[in-house]
């Protein structure tokens, strides 16, 4: 069978823009997983900080980054691996990662978000996001708006689970939607992607390789690695490249490169392979045009949102004994969000609850009673309302 041209010749392009000293040194790729193998050869000297996000939201530095898995090394790999003697190097071989661990066990929401706060501290221009759930996740828009203002171009994986389906936090504005090609230019079954709301948006935004990939496994060695979220991993890469040669690319310009240089694949609908293959050298071509006009960050909208609360948070608060104490993520319109949590607390009678803040990020962790939550939720300050759990890797 044919190939399609700029699936097959992905790592062809890439070894051209490498051979053009175009590597991605000094960008700093901000990564939330499962965590990395540092003792690889080929990442051992990759992973500029590392830190794992224990299930109660507390950050814990380790001397040396691991992987309590195998899908954040994979995805590492993808990125940012060292050329060795068996293996060519990852799409970005001169960047360096920001590691985050917090897709495993408990409380996965309340970490990534902790994650989030983190990686705003570690200088970073990009972050992947090789996860996602089937559950909305407007409780990110905090963060996901903090990022954007810091300058980090934000891709996310569009999932695994099909035709008609998404992953969240793809589907969510301020992200760039990848999904899945294989070495013949098909979009392979199990990626992701339909219409969005009232079909003004359509996801994935574009595809990258994302079949049988050959990446750095946990423990050493190399492995063939299929999903969408190595895909994402492809465009983190690809996006390092071009933010070293236009390193003052705002995140919206950067995601309109890639998106509006991918390569179409003849017969695929949008929300099989949004725009196409993800083109590097096109992409790069595109940047150094000189912008039409600049592209700001979008008005916020935070103030028009009807407040969001989670499905699985309304079930347990129906449910609950009044006396018990309930977890939940609140996602303010301000960042004074914690002194309402508290003002409600003591206005019912209970003592104010433990809470991890994360102010940038306009979000609050805290476990307090039925009463006071469904009274904070119910409050014109209040955006989104959530469940701590759950994540999964794509």
């Amino acid at each position: 069978m044919p190939r399609e041209a700029g699936a097959s010749d992905g790592r062809k392009a890439l070894e051209r823009l490498h051979g053009r000293g175009l590597r991605g040194e000094g960008v700093r790729i901000g990564h939330l997983d499962t965590g990395v193998d540092g003792r690889h050869r080929a990442l051992e000297d990759a992973v500029g900080s590392y830190v794992e996000i224990g299930q109660n939201g507390v950050p814990h530095s380790c001397t040396v980054a691991r992987d309590s898995g195998e899908h954040g090394t994979q995805d590492a790999g993808v990125m940012v691996a060292r050329p060795t003697g068996s293996h060519p190097g990852g799409c970005a071989p001169g960047a360096s990662l920001a590691s985050a661990a917090v897709i495993e066990g408990r409380r996965s929401i309340l970490r990534v978000l902790v994650g989030v706060d983190w990686l705003l501290d570690q200088q970073v221009r990009i972050v992947c996001l090789p996860f996602g759930t089937a559950e909305p996740t407007p409780i990110l828009d905090g963060a996901l708006e903090a990022l954007e203002r810091a300058g980090v171009l934000v891709v996310a994986a569009v999932g695994n689970r099909g035709s008609g389906t998404v992953a969240s936090p793809a589907d969510r504005d301020r992200v760039l939607a990848v999904g899945a090609v294989d070495a013949y230019g098909r979009v392979p079954r199990f990626s992701g992607g339909r219409s969005l709301g009232s079909g003004e948006r359509t996801v994935p935004d574009l595809v990258a390789p994302g079949c049988d990939v050959i990446t750095t496994a946990n423990g050493g060695g190399y492995v063939g690695a299929s999903g969408t979220s190595i895909a994402t991993a492809w465009v983190a890469g690809v996006g390092a490249l071009l933010l070293q040669a236009h390193p003052d690319s705002p995140p919206r310009r950067l995601a309109t490169a890639l998106r509006e240089s991918a390569r179409p694949i003849a017969g695929s609908a949008p929300h099989r392979a949004g725009g196409g293959i993800v083109d590097p050298e096109a992409s790069l071509a595109w940047l150094d045009e000189p912008a039409a006009e600049p592209l700001g960050a979008p008005a916020s909208t935070s103030r028009a949102k009807p407040t969001w609360c989670d499905p699985r948070l309304q079930v347990q608060l129906a449910t609950a004994d009044p006396g018990s104490l309930v977890e939940a993520l609140v996602l303010g319109r301000d960042a004074g969000i914690a002194d309402l949590a508290e003002e409600l607390a003591i206005r019912h009678g209970a003592s104010p609850a433990p809470a991890i803040e994360l102010p940038r990020l306009r979000t609050l962790f805290l476990r307090t009673r039925p009463d006071v939550l469904r009274q904070l939720a119910a409050t014109s300050r209040v955006e989104a309302v959530s469940a701590p759990d759950t994540f999964g890797d794509l």
